[in-house]
């Protein structure tokens, strides 16, 4: 799950009071999921073309006031201006929380973390549930009339509280992004009132590979390819189940006779990854004997070659026992002939030991002599 690339991109909060409908607007970029909070006081009816996800009952306030809370999405496909046009059976207040999301597949109510009451509260404490990141979404019925209004708080602090300005209304409800641990988180606002709490999962989209050869397939524990003698076939489910998060490595690919690596995510899409290695050959040493015994070489004239790279040389007067020390091509080939000759033991044979590093090449040596 590739929660690390769920970001809030953008958010807007809006309220009416004393109407039937209430529409916001928010800026949104292709794929980017946006999710909708809605408070009302009377039947709601949603727009066209969102999903709802999770509707409360309702909570009712000691003076019959009733309001619920619903969350909807709805996936943006092009770069766009995003309406939410919402309508209630009667005149009340609306209020209208939209926040966009970069990197959300998919979003998951959790039913266990559902909090309702109609009782006065100015703080409750619920579960959070295993995972990575959730949105929390509150709604209270009853609030503070006068500036400052105030705002909820989680566990003591209102940082990360999206929800209208308290400095100048009446910011009723609120939503949360929650990236922590697991444990109890305690919401308050400071007015008693009834009030509405749910949570919202949101699943980043899930990566899963899976190694074939020969008919087996692996997946990767503790560094070292598993085979999964159960599999013959692959599937959503077995990506899910097997398939490992990271792409496997070479190395452990090495050991395979013609490995294929499959890579899958849970948005469906399944796929044959290809690569390519670049082998980098050891550095190869080619020996070379220069044996300027005959009687009509009087010297050496001059050293050409044609080559690329930095080859290395070396050079042996002993007939290949020991060779000096590795000088690069070029200056092998700005060194003075006179002095190599005279350097030359008295049969006049010098074995040159050539190594190519990486991908150098050597077309021709040549050593042009005195005659």
């Amino acid at each position: 799950m590739a929660a690390s690339s769920i970001a809030l991109e953008n958010s807007a909060c809006f309220e009416v009071n004393g109407s039937t409908a209430l529409t916001g607007t928010l800026e949104a970029a292709a794929g980017q999921m946006v999710v909708a909070t809605v408070s009302v006081r009377s039947t709601p009816t949603y727009p066209a073309g969102w999903t709802l996800l999770a509707e409360s009952s309702d909570v009712t306030a000691s003076s019959g006031t009733k309001q619920r809370m619903a969350v909807l999405y709805r996936r943006v496909t092009q770069d766009e201006t995003v309406s939410f046009a919402m309508k209630q059976s009667s005149s009340s207040r609306i209020y209208l929380n939209l926040l966009a999301f970069s990197g959300v597949t998919t979003l998951r109510w959790c039913a266990g973390a559902e909090y309702l009451s109609s009782a006065t509260v100015a703080s409750f404490t619920v579960q959070r549930p295993e995972g990575e990141v959730f949105l929390w979404c509150l709604s209270a019925i009853v609030w503070k009339t006068t500036a400052p209004y105030g705002t909820w708080a989680c566990n003591g602090s209102s940082e990360g509280m999206i929800s209208l300005d308290q400095a100048s209304t009446q910011p009723r409800q609120a939503n949360l992004l929650d990236w922590g641990e697991p444990g109890n988180r305690t919401f308050s606002q400071e007015s008693q009132s009834p009030v509405v709490c749910e949570c919202i999962q949101l699943l980043g989209e899930e990566v899963r590979h899976l190694v074939e050869s020969q008919g087996v397939f692996y997946t990767v524990e503790d560094g070292a390819l598993v085979p999964l003698e159960a599999v013959s076939a692959v599937s959503a489910a077995v990506f899910t189940e097997y398939g490992c998060e990271e792409l496997p490595g070479a190395a452990l690919l090495s050991g395979l006779t013609c490995p294929a690596v499959y890579r899958w995510t849970s948005g469906g899409e399944l796929e044959e990854l290809t690569g390519s290695v670049i082998a980098t050959p050891p550095d190869q040493p080619v020996v070379a004997v220069c044996d300027m015994s005959h009687e009509s070489i009087l010297g050496i004239a001059s050293l050409a070659a044609a080559a690329s790279g930095t080859i290395g040389v070396s050079l042996s007067m002993d007939g290949g026992v020991t060779y000096g020390r590795e000088q690069t091509l070029t200056e092998f080939l700005a060194a003075d002939p006179a002095a190599l000759w005279d350097a030359l033991p008295e049969n006049r044979r010098l074995l040159l030991r050539l190594t190519l590093h990486d991908s150098e090449t050597l077309t021709s040596l040549q050593m042009n002599f005195v005659n």
